[in-house]
């Protein structure tokens, strides 16, 4: 005889999004794919315009990825992973480049950075 309680059968119990993307246009998706990835930084039209990606649930609310238009062109690509001494940034004329990081680091995927990663800010 087991006195331990077993979890009912059935799906598990729903969590909350684990990253939020956000725009310079206020629009927030929570889970963002790869492809909505694309979509929001094919927006981008001008260095005003911004996509953010956090990871929800980090204690120091400091965990992102950025990306904007560099005012010369191309884009600039910032990321953080806490501390100010965490956060760096990359600059590339491809989109498909900067979308390659971004989604590598939003997804935790284990693939190789495809940009030059500089420390501090652009």
């Amino acid at each position: 005889m087991s006195w331990f309680r077993r979890r009912p059968p059935g799906p598990a119990p729903a969590r909350g999004p684990v990253l939020r993307a956000s725009t310079s246009d206020d629009d927030v998706y929570d889970d963002p794919s790869e492809d909505a990835l694309f979509m929001l930084l094919e927006d981008l039209s001008t260095s005003d315009d911004y996509v953010i990606v956090e990871r929800l649930g980090e204690p120091t609310g400091e965990v992102y990825i950025q990306a904007t238009i560099a005012k010369a062109g191309g884009y600039i690509v910032e990321r953080r992973a806490g501390s100010a001494a965490t956060h760096e940034f990359a600059a590339t004329d491809d989109l498909r480049l900067a979308h390659e990081d971004l989604t590598t680091w939003a997804h935790e995927l284990d693939r190789p950075d495809v940009l030059e990663w500089h420390p501090g800010m652009s």
